[in-house]
């Protein structure tokens, strides 16, 4: 099973979160923008830069900008300057990108590409098989780390007419004991399917209500399994995208 990680916003915190990853042998990739209003600390270039030393860096806009609610024009500046910008921070060419709050229509698809993304990473959870969908342009995920309500995560699947995961959800809840139990039942389902899990969050999520110890248990206990292939989603994308079926 091929296991990987994803955290967005550039928060200072990821540095923290970093740190974490590597104690436990855990791989990933963080989507930061540049600038971000909705956060209160961020990464600095020289934080940036250390982080990607080690871990994949991706696009998330310059500014986290919410592409469905500016004008296209914007959108498309919007996508090709955040790329620009921590590239030359980096010094590392981007090919995986991320919809700031999971907000996308077609044409940011599309001006994701032409920008030069190989694919953009969506917040469609509860995916455990191939995670590369419309002709690798788009990256599902497993499960938030966050400790949503039951509610809140079978409304959201099927309103997006997400019914892979919902079927997915309903078979993990089922056993699940706990917020983070239900993270490692669905798990426990990719393991047995030799499929994908990748988990994905904000660690300023994380330090704001105290995720911490949660967090480094379940990287724990997945660093343990030994059947666990680790990547970046970059790595995930090619291997999802060329050698696994899509399983419900």
């Amino acid at each position: 099973m091929y296991f990987t990680t994803s955290w967005d916003d550039g928060s200072v915190h990821d540095t923290r979160l970093a740190d974490l990853l590597s104690e436990h042998g855990i791989r990933g990739t963080f989507y930061i923008p540049v600038k971000n209003r909705e956060i209160s600390s961020l990464l600095s270039p020289a934080s940036i830069r250390s982080l990607s030393a080690n871990f994949e860096t991706g696009g998330h806009t310059y500014s986290h900008c919410i592409l469905t609610e500016v004008p296209e024009k914007t959108a498309e500046e919007e996508i090709k300057k955040g790329k620009e910008a921590l590239e030359n921070i980096t010094g590392k060419s981007l090919s995986a990108f991320c919809f700031p709050r999971g907000k996308y229509r077609t044409i940011h698809v599309r001006m994701m590409r032409d920008a030069g993304f190989l694919f953009g990473r969506t917040v469609s959870n509860f995916h455990t098989g191939k995670l590369m969908r419309n002709e690798n342009k788009l990256m599902d995920v497993s499960i938030q780390f966050y400790p949503h309500k039951n509610t809140v995560y079978l409304r959201n699947t099927l309103l997006e007419g997400n019914f892979e995961g919902w079927r997915n959800f309903m078979s993990a809840s089922v056993k699940a004991r706990g917020a983070f139990s239900l993270h490692r039942e669905l798990l426990s389902l990719a393991l047995g399917r030799k499929g994908c899990f990748h988990l994905w969050g904000h660690s300023w999520e994380i330090e704001k209500y105290g995720l911490w110890d949660e967090l480094s248990s379940f990287l724990k206990h997945v660093s343990s399994l030994p059947e666990v292939v680790h990547c970046t989603n970059t790595e995930l994308a090619e291997i999802s995208g060329s050698t696994y079926k899509r399983t419900s």
